[in-house]
Parts: structure tokens; sequence; C-alpha cells
């Protein structure tokens, strides 16, 4: 993913090649820009980007603070206004607000997704920032007087003064969970910044940086509407939150599927605005296919299928394992294969993440009204709940959503996101901070089973809701009484007796693990005589999870993918023969 890469200087080393080989880990295709790099006798940094949203150039100076930024907000003009500050950009606003200690204040207003370093050449103090939901990675690394920062975890193998010591709790947690939870990451002494937090060091100084959290889950304030209201005014801020991300002359997409969340994003789209790109991946045939092919036509725009198969699905997805930090099991990288030509079509797409678990409630009727606990946190993490204590007091809001957004979709989901924003930045319609205080602000029962969600697609959006079914169930959701049956397992039951059961499924993983060429390429991978992953787990994995599966005897699919992805992450470490 594009991003940041900065560290504390060394006498005698060659700082401006290292800082390159760095930057040049964090740039992934031809088109690129890198910014300008900064140095004086305590720092040196720099920034590589698509060119596309966010500062065309920095950092940005104001007095003796320079910023860099990696991302964007939609709310500048607001931000500008609220404290009367001069500069016209968000990192020249966000200098100026450090220079008048009004950057808390600014940050929690801040509606968006971004990572930021602020640096204080008088003070020679940095700061690093996080967006509130602490989507956009920024990890840093700080031993004695060595301090560094970067956007991907595969920065800091520029560095030479950095040993990589893997983890093993997150080698544990990711095998276990199928991702690392808190803010742990692959190496020992490497975290990834908090959600809505600021992290303030003395450069060359051995001192532990100071955490401070600038938002928390209690500030959002509770909604007192009915239910009919809160139908209305939810799609009043939805749609405000579409438009806004909708700005800019570049050609925007959309990925669609058979979901709910991206065909809010069509239904939503600006009619004035010139017309996106539509996509969508999956296997022949599939149901995703065929009802983001019924979405396409109702809109009349452009829309391309991106063909997954057992014979085409693996390749790029080694690379793809590399983007991403081996953060995301490679199972889960969709379209690895597809990003180049997407990239022909749009250079952002709107990207339905995170509203199926804040819109559609997917959590909310499991702990209704209830705070995350220790016990509730151990239900979803495991024995790995101890990386993110659920007592802290940012988690303050009587629903267990803000928990589980911090762990599995900021540290599993999100993660997809950094591989598409190698190549096509990702505008994030259902995180807008808006919407998230709207929908958390109202009770659980209104979002619990998509109440809220259903309610308001078909009130705002009958052409695209009421006669499409929704992939989940195979009914539209206005079939509200069948939809519960559904969702409880009886209506795929009902069809499988009838034979007329629907291809639901856009992959096969299951069965494109077992042609001939995948097989023997995760048998070489997982052998334990070469691997590296012995080092760290005990398990032979090749013989207890791929030969079973390979057999037809068990279904270790997932299993698989995360060892396969582990283990190719730990040879680009080091170095080893990852070449498949």
């Amino acid at each position: 993913m594009p991003g940041l890469f900065g560290f504390n200087k060394t006498k005698g080393g060659n700082d401006g090649a290292v800082l390159q080989r760095g930057l040049n880990l964090l740039t992934h295709a031809d088109g690129y820009r890198q910014d300008p790099v900064y140095e004086d006798e305590k720092v040196i940094a720099g920034r590589t980007h698509l060119g596309v949203i966010g500062e065309p150039t920095s950092p940005r100076k104001v007095g003796a603070v320079h910023c860099w930024v990696e991302g964007e907000v939609f709310n500048l003009e607001e931000l500008r206004k609220s404290d009367n500050y001069r500069e016209e950009t968000f990192a020249g606003i966000l200098a100026e607000a450090l220079d008048k200690d009004s950057l808390r204040n600014l940050l929690r207003r801040a509606n968006g997704q971004f990572a930021a370093a602020l640096y204080d050449s008088t003070t020679q103090e940095l700061h690093l920032l996080s967006d509130r939901l602490g989507i956009k990675p920024l990890y840093w690394w700080q031993q004695g007087e060595n301090l560094a920062w970067c956007s991907e975890l595969k920065g800091f193998l520029a560095l030479p003064h950095f040993i990589p010591v893997i983890n093993r709790t997150a080698v544990d947690c990711f095998l276990e969970l199928g991702f690392v939870a808190g803010n742990a990451t692959w190496f020992e002494g490497v975290e990834r910044m908090p959600a809505a937090s600021c992290l303030s060091f003395k450069v060359g100084q051995s001192s532990v940086g100071q955490k401070e959290r600038y938002w928390h889950w209690s500030d959002i304030v509770p909604v007192d509407l009915r239910f009919r209201e809160a139908v209305s005014s939810a799609g009043e801020i939805w749609e405000k939150a579409v438009r806004q991300r909708c700005t800019g002359e570049q050609p925007l997409g959309i990925s669609i599927s058979g979901g709910l969340d991206s065909r809010a994003i069509v239904a939503a789209f600006p009619k004035e605005r010139r017309a996106p790109t539509l996509f969508t991946f999956g296997k022949t045939r599939s149901w995703d296919l065929r009802l983001a092919q019924r979405v396409a036509r109702q809109t009349g725009w452009q829309h391309h299928v991106l063909l997954l198969s057992g014979e085409n699905w693996l390749d790029a997805r080694w690379q793809g394992v590399w983007k991403t930090d081996g953060f995301k099991n490679l199972l889960h990288l969709h379209f690895s294969q597809h990003q180049k030509t997407i990239r022909q079509w749009c250079s952002i797409n709107l990207n339905g993440f995170l509203g199926g678990v804040a819109f559609g409630g997917i959590y909310a009727s499991e702990h209704p009204g209830q705070r995350i606990s220790a016990a509730v946190s151990a239900q979803y993490l495991g024995r790995f709940a101890e990386l993110d204590e659920a007592g802290q007091d940012f988690y303050d809001l009587s629903k267990v959503d803000p928990y589980l957004i911090n762990n599995r979709i900021r540290r599993f989901s999100a993660a997809g996101l950094t591989e598409w924003a190698c190549l096509t930045e990702q505008r994030l319609p259902f995180a807008d901070h808006a919407l998230l205080e709207f929908l958390y602000g109202l009770p659980d029962r209104y979002r619990s089973g998509s109440r809220l969600f259903n309610a308001f697609l078909l009130e705002r959006y009958p052409a695209l809701f009421n006669q499409i079914p929704w992939q989940r169930t195979g009914l539209p959701i206005r079939k509200t009484l069948l939809s519960k049956a559904v969702m409880k397992g009886k209506w795929r039951q009902v069809q499988q007796r009838l034979g007329v059961l629907p291809n639901y499924t856009f992959t096969d993983y299951p069965a494109w693990i077992r042609t001939k060429e995948s097989a023997a390429t995760f048998r070489s991978l997982l052998d334990p005589a070469e691997a590296i992953y012995p080092d760290y787990v005990l398990a032979d994995l090749r013989t207890k999870w791929l030969e079973p599966h390979l057999a037809g005897r068990r279904n270790f699919a997932e299993q698989i993918g995360r060892a396969a992805t582990l283990e190719y992450w730990l040879r680009r470490v080091f170095n080893r023969n990852a070449d498949l």
C-alpha cells in the first residue's frame, strides 16, 4: 500500500539509501510518485503514493512543523472553518493545529481514513496519528534511541539495524483466528498504531512514546427516534456520505456483488456524476454474478465480470500476500489477478466495507445493548483476547461492535483494503463518521437482523431492492417472513429438496486447492523439511491440514490458506526461496 516511511538518523549510516530502499518496498507498480525527501540532523522521511487522493506532495511545512499524510478527509472546509485555519490542505491544517495546540480537537472532527506523521524540527518531537477507526495502517518501532515508522510492515526490513524477530503469539493467533488481534504484528517490538490515537516521541531519546486517544466510542450521543423516523434520517445521512465520496474528476468504480452493501452504494450514487464502472468477481454462473448483472442492467451502467476459476485463482495471490504483509489469508484475496485490469477502469473504488456490521447489524443481535466484557471478548478471540483488553475506556459504549470493529474488522476485513489500495484507492461510505454516530446512537434492536437497513433500502430504492434477491438469502428483502426462515437455514434446505438450489458461492476454494497444480504448490510450500514455519509452529501443517484435505476426508481450505500465507510471508522476510 502507498504510504509513509521515516526514521531517526544514525551516525555514519547511508540514510538516504536506506530511505529509498524502504520506499521501494512500498511501491508496488509503475506510476507511483515519490515526494521530495525531508532530512535534517535528526530525521529523514518520505512518502510514496498513487497521486490520486490526498496531498499532491509532502511534507507540508507550517512554521517548524512538517506533516505527511496518507489518505484523505471529506469535511475539509468544515475543519478549516472550525478554528479559522489558514492552511488549505489537510496536512497543512494538521501542522497548523499542532502549532496552535488544537490537534486533538481537530482530529475528533476529521472525517476520513488517514495515517499521518507530524515532526517539529525545533522541539524534535514526532507525532504519529491514526484515523478514528484505525483503517489506514501505520506501524512504529522503537528500540533504545532508534525510532522508525512505516505504512507497511515490510518497510522496516530496509533498516540495517532492524533484526526481524517473529512474534510467536501473532503466529498462533493468525493460524487459529485468521487474523492478528489488537495492535500486534509479525515482528516483536513493532506495533500497529491504535485507532483514534496520537503517539508522541522525543526523537533521539529512549523514553517510551506517549499514547493518547483523541476519541472514544462513548463520545457517541444516543439518538432518540422512533423506528420510522430513524429509517427516514438514515437515508439522508447515507446519501450525504456517498455524495462526499464522489467528488473530484477521477474515474470511479463500484465493486458490486449479490449483497446489499455495494448495491446500496449503487442506489445512492449521485445522478449528476459521471457514471461509475461496475465490476464483479466470481466463478461462472455464481449467484453473486447473476444478481450483480441484474443490478447493472437496472442502472444501465457498464459492468464487467472478472472470472475466478481453478486455473487462474492462485498465482497472483502470492504477490497479494506480500502487499498485505501476510495479514490477509490468500483465500480472501479474491481479485489479485484482476488488479491491473480494474486500474484501467477506475482510479477510486467505492467499497462496501463495514456495511453489514454497522448498518446490517450482524453483531447487534448476539449481545444486544451489552458493552464488551472479558467473557464476551473471549467468545470471539479465545485466548488471544489478551491482545486487546476489553476493559479499556475506548470501548465504553453499550454495544459489542466497537471491540469487534477494532479487531476482526480492522485487522482482517480491512487487510484486503491494503491490497486494493496498492493500485486503486478505496473510499468507504459506510465508515462515514456522521453515519456511524447515528447508527451506534440507535438501540441495537433497530439494526439487528438488518431491520433498519432493509426498511431504509426498500423505502428509498425500491427499484433495486424490491424484486432483486439478496445473495445471503436468495430472496428479495421485502419478503421479511421468508427472510427470517432463510436466516435460520430453512429456505436453503427447501431449495435443496426441490433440486433448485442456486450456486450461492462465488468461489470453490476447497475444490480448487485439490487441483493438480495447486496441490503440488501447497505440498512443496508446506513441506516441513524445507519450510520456515516449523521454527515457530510445533505441528506439521502439511500432515495436519493439507493431506486430509487433498484426500477429501475434511475441508481444511481456510486453515491451508492461513498456513500458506504465513509460510510465503516468512520466506519473503528471510529471503528464502519465495518463487512459486
